[in-house]
Parts: structure tokens; C-alpha cells; sequence
């Protein structure tokens, strides 16, 4: 399972440099709302990404922040 530090990590990394992942599978990682938050941080500027997996994880009130950053 990863924790908030690796996800901010895996964000970051995609957010900045990503122009090859198109598939990212984090379905049960226990992902609570602070990594979900770093993900859609990313989501607003990685235009190479096309399928992000997230099931059995989560969210919270987060899942707003993350539509709303799928809609950008």
C-alpha cells in the first residue's frame, strides 16, 4: 500500500514529466483524501495519462476535488 509521501512523489513525477504512462492501476492502496488530492493536483496538468484506476480506496470529500480536476 502506498502512503501520502510516495503518492506526492508519483504526482509530482507525472504532473511534471510524464509523457509516456497512459495507464496508472491504484485500486486497493487504501489512498485516503490527502493522496487522493495530490493525484487530481496532477490530473490538472498530465494530458498523457488516459486511465487512472482508483477503486476500493478512500476518497472522501476528496472525490470532488478529483472530478473537478478530470473535468479541466
Amino acid at each position: 500500500h502506498l502512503g501520502l509521501a510516495a503518492v506526492q512523489s508519483l504526482s509530482e513525477s507525472l504532473a511534471t514529466s510524464n509523457s509516456t504512462l497512459k495507464e496508472l492501476n491504484l485500486f486497493q492502496n487504501k489512498l485516503a483524501a490527502a493522496e487522493i488530492q495530490s493525484l487530481a493536483a496532477m490530473l490538472r496538468t498530465n494530458c498523457t495519462l488516459t486511465s487512472l484506476a482508483l477503486g476500493d480506496n478512500h476518497p472522501g470529500q476528496a472525490v470532488e476535488e478529483l472530478a473537478a480536476a478530470l473535468q479541466h
